[in-house]
């Protein structure tokens, strides 16, 4: 029986991926297209709340961040 999961349903997708498509769809706001990465804001939240947060319930114990630079955190000339 082959079972055929979406990209990046594997243990550790490659960093390529986790780029070319789930952080361009992201950056885009193509929502409709990457259902299963939720925004939080992890200045608002221990580490230890984070996996409640998630979309996905797995007892994976290695996460994937995408943080947006905020204006304050970006270089002043």
């Amino acid at each position: 029986m082959n079972v055929v999961l979406e990209i990046g349903f594997r243990f550790l997708p490659p960093d390529e991926q986790i780029i070319s498509f789930f952080f361009k769809y992201k950056t885009i706001s193509d929502h409709t297209t990457i259902r299963h990465i939720r925004e939080v804001d992890l200045l608002k939240h221990e580490p230890w709340q984070l996996p409640a947060l998630s979309l996905v319930q797995s007892t994976y114990q290695e996460w994937l961040f995408f943080y947006k630079l905020n204006k304050i955190f970006e270089k002043k000339n």
